[in-house]
């Protein structure tokens, strides 16, 4: 059938006689609504409360009575902080006093603080962290702490974040725990949020190996990695990942150490231990070179007598200590089989011959152990070094070295006094070492773009 315009346009003008207006109102209604509805988006959507949540992984098993220190700060603030030196400075308590002989400490608090629930804080409502201490609250403001002995770290003790007693987690904050996920006994996961920002959540993931975590921030389970201590993945590096940031620094709180068991029948001869501290490597990849048991940014820190590195005169000191009887093993956990094989890699060319074997855990007994401890925030390391103390693992026995360290701890409180005992610590200490401090590990944060 051929068209017809003009049957066509006669259908058109009768349409619209009819339905013209109702097409025209509902046109006009429709332009009106489209425009009325960008301007309600650009306008309100802005401030609609939507919510941002940025999920950090952390390697470690946790539980709700062992929650790291990045949540624990974000929760509640100590008595005192701790200056980059290791130095106490006020905190929730502003100023303090102490007894002539070191046991009472009266501290007073600052006024107008408030706990992450609203309620007024007051010292009779602070949950007190430690035992075998007594306490006084004599008015709001001031808290009396009475100790059995002289214990020169107690003020950094108190840094530790303080809480509402009979409330979990209830800090001197405004952030407060929004969730908890628990797997069994341990956290797997926990989300903070704050009252000034609620909608902006931090959740923290924890995972029980660093393959894991690093899975975890491939696959977009979590926006950030933090305490990862290499870049590797896979055959590969996070350094090849366009949409990633990685972020360096060194952690000073944990310091990788070569033990040496002072009671072994070799081990025993202090020279065979400085020889095989002297031919150790010069530096390490996997952190900055340590030269005695505290970081260099430590109030305590000396150089007196560092520990070095220096082949020739470790050699001489090898073949004057062993001759060619010494039988020596290095045993390591997993987590450092790699770097226990370089060391023994590296003793091999210079004729040194050390055996290397692998363990899950700490040994009762060992020749030379590869491994790390955590970095006191004060100088003390009585438990370490000290010959009566059940962590001393190297069975280091040295009268010189057990005065210093109680004197350190207990016959001051007066910093300048203490430098002195630990200047003298580090000195003794790595003249006849009981262990060889290899390295602070580099820390690594990636972050997600």
């Amino acid at each position: 059938m051929a068209f017809n315009g003009r049957l066509f346009f006669w259908l058109i003008k009768a349409y619209l006689k009819r339905w013209g207006r109702l097409f025209l109102i509902y046109f006009v209604f429709g332009l009106t609504a489209f425009f009325l509805l960008i301007y309600l988006v650009t306008t309100f959507a802005p401030k609609l409360p939507l919510v941002h949540n940025t999920t950090i992984g952390i390697v470690g098993n946790v539980t709700q009575d062992s929650l790291p220190d990045v949540v624990l700060q974000q929760l509640s603030r100590g008595f005192t902080k701790l200056a980059q030196d290791g130095s106490p400075l006020p905190d929730v308590a502003v100023n303090w006093s102490m007894s002539n002989d070191g046991k009472t400490y009266t501290l007073h608090l600052q006024k107008g603080l408030y706990f992450s629930d609203g309620t007024p804080v007051t010292s009779s409502q602070i949950a007190i962290p430690f035992s075998d201490i007594q306490v006084q609250t004599p008015n709001d403001n001031t808290i009396v702490f009475t100790l059995k002995e002289t214990y020169a770290p107690f003020l950094t003790k108190l840094s530790t974040p303080i809480f509402r007693k009979d409330k979990t987690f209830i800090g001197i904050s405004t952030t407060q725990i929004k969730d908890f996920t628990l797997n069994g006994t341990f956290v797997s996961k926990v989300t903070l949020a704050s009252s000034q920002d609620p909608y902006t959540l931090t959740t923290y993931s924890f995972y029980p190996t660093q393959e894991a975590l690093k899975l975890a921030l491939v696959l977009g389970d979590v926006d950030q990695a933090a305490g990862i201590t290499d870049l590797s993945f896979k055959n590969g590096s996070f350094t090849q990942f366009p949409n990633l940031t990685t972020q360096k620094q060194t952690d000073y709180t944990q310091l990788v150490t070569l033990f040496f068991n002072t009671q072994d029948r070799f081990l025993s001869d202090k020279r065979l231990r400085e020889a095989l501290t002297l031919t150790l490597p010069d530096s390490f990849v996997a952190g900055e070179s340590a030269t005695g048991p505290y970081p260099p940014s430590s109030w305590a820190y000396s150089l007196i007598n560092p520990q070095t590195r220096d082949i020739d005169k470790g050699l001489k000191l090898f073949s004057e200590a062993s001759g060619s009887q010494a039988d020596l093993t290095l045993t390591t956990t997993p987590q450092y089989s790699q770097l226990g094989q370089t060391l023994v890699d590296y003793w091999g060319k210079l004729n040194i011959h050390v055996k290397l074997e692998t363990t899950n855990t700490l040994p009762d007994s060992f020749q030379m152990y590869l491994g790390d401890f955590r970095v006191p925030r004060d100088p003390d390391q009585y438990t370490l070094w000290h010959s009566n103390e059940d962590n001393n693992i190297t069975r280091y026995n040295s009268p010189r070295i057990d005065l210093l360290l109680e004197n350190g701890r207990s016959k001051t409180t007066d910093e300048t006094e203490r430098k002195k005992y630990y200047t003298d610590f580090q000195k003794y200490l790595t003249d006849d070492p009981p262990a060889a401090f290899l390295y602070f590990p580099f820390s690594y944060t990636i972050t997600r773009k």
